[in-house]
């Protein structure tokens, strides 16, 4: 699933963000209906005012009343009555007692207050007879809500910046936990340490950070395998340096000995065309490994070239012998001709190594459709399964003691394989009943397309 990472921060910052609101609107909803209601301290106080009234009302102290009811309204800064609740109408008919019995003039003292409304209301608490109401205008220090407008701030700002800066928080770890285990491992790697890796400590998760992971971990796995190759390559140079050096010092120091000259330079003279090729199969080898050429581009006859090797062989191998299977000709397009005649070069000079003198080399050529297979086989003792992987590294020798001819370097097979690679090739061994074969696939491209 593409942009994993994308849909998963929406979902998680979609669904926190509505369960935020629905909280942050049901708490303000449940705090706004708390603080609508007056304190009952002023409830009591103004069932205590209607009480006093009531009290000089029903005495007939109605001069008593009129100044305590005026001594009240200084005194809370606000308006207060008493009043009747039998409305008679003008014309029509007489209204039904039920009504009058639930007539309200003002709001019960225990009623919600809008805390949105600048005026203070009317509250009403009714006297004994339900007919007779005492009133009075709500005063300023009774109404609820004097600091509705901080908590609603507060319920509006403050307290969605702790959820958030916690969601961001979570955010940030889920983001920032993978790249910094991937900062880790880099460091590590820089370090030294080539089997450092990232995605393990990131366990199932499956997202564009653990891809990121993957590549950085494929990416190490490549390089650190390539840097051992290396170091390995250059060990390996270094210890089949020293033997021709050895050899070469060895002759100088015979020639300051005053032996003939002409006895030494045979020997100075093999040893330096040994160096020289090992030092040229190394570092087309390191080239190879290192850059992987797609070698391409040349037009050549297959069969021609394969016979111009064979009687490079013969020369090099007079007691050669060859069983070859070639159709007539066999063009090959977009390859190069170099390499290829390079790895058909090792891979017989090595069928020709290993076979007895007396048993021939076979080399088969056929074309299956858009490929071209090329079967090299050597009547030899072959090689141990375990090994026919291993034959293809640089300087690998199965059995130094085998070698009939033992001044090889063991890169001849590394090359050859490196070389069909570069063609877009594939390079095996197997066993034979006869021998060892090596097995090479070659794109075809018809020279006719």
């Amino acid at each position: 699933m593409k942009n994993t990472l994308f849909w998963r921060l929406s979902a998680s910052i979609t669904l926190a963000t509505v369960v935020l609101f629905l909280f942050i609107n049901e708490l303000t909803d449940k705090t706004e209906w708390q603080m609508s209601f007056i304190a009952e301290e002023h409830q009591r106080q103004l069932r205590d005012y209607a009480k006093q009234a009531e009290g000089m009302y029903l005495k007939g102290e109605t001069e008593a009343l009129s100044v305590w009811l005026k001594t009240l309204q200084e005194q809370e800064n606000t308006w207060v009555a008493i009043v009747k609740s039998d409305l008679n109408p003008i014309l029509g008919t007489q209204m039904q007692q039920d009504y009058l019995d639930r007539f309200v003039l003002g709001r019960g003292v225990d009623w919600k207050i809008h805390l949105y409304f600048n005026y203070n209301p009317i509250m009403e608490v009714p006297f004994v007879d339900k007919h007779t109401h005492f009133l009075i205008q709500l005063p300023t220090r009774m109404r609820p809500g004097a600091y509705w407008q901080h908590v609603d701030l507060i319920l509006q700002i403050a307290l969605p910046l702790l959820p958030l800066l916690f969601l961001t928080w979570l955010i940030y770890r889920y983001v920032m936990s993978p790249l910094q285990r991937l900062a880790i491992a880099t460091r590590k790697f820089s370090a030294g340490d080539y089997n450092a890796r990232a995605r393990p400590d990131l366990g199932i998760r499956r997202d564009e950070l653990t891809d990121l992971a993957d590549a950085f971990d494929q990416m190490a796995e490549n390089t650190s395998k390539l840097i051992i190759q290396q170091r390995q390559l250059i060990a390996d140079l270094s210890h089949e340096l020293r033997t021709p050096i050895t050899r070469m010092e060895m002759a100088i120091g015979s020639a300051k000995q005053d032996i003939a000259i002409d006895q030494l330079l045979p020997r100075l003279e093999k040893e330096t065309n040994d160096i020289r090729t090992l030092i040229e199969d190394t570092l087309t080898l390191a080239w190879l490994e290192n850059e992987k050429p797609k070698l391409k581009g040349e037009q050549f006859d297959l069969i021609e070239l394969i016979n111009v090797i064979i009687e490079d062989a013969k020369f090099e191998f007079p007691k050669a012998q060859f069983i070859i299977d070639l159709p007539q000709q066999l063009s090959l397009a977009d390859c190069s001709q170099r390499a290829l005649v390079q790895a058909l070069e090792n891979l017989i000079r090595n069928a020709l190594k290993y076979s007895p003198i007396e048993k021939a080399v076979t080399i088969k050529v056929n074309q299956d459709v858009d490929v071209v297979n090329i079967l090299i086989s050597d009547q030899g003792t072959g090689v141990p399964d375990e090994h026919l992987e291993n034959i293809f590294k640089p300087f690998f020798r199965v059995d130094k003691s085998r070698d009939k001819k033992p001044n090889g370097f063991g890169l001849g097979l590394a090359l050859a394989r490196r070389q069909i690679e570069a063609l877009s090739g594939t390079l095996k061994a197997t066993n034979a009943p006869t021998g060892l074969q090596m097995k090479i696939r070659l794109p075809y491209i018809s020279t006719n397309t």
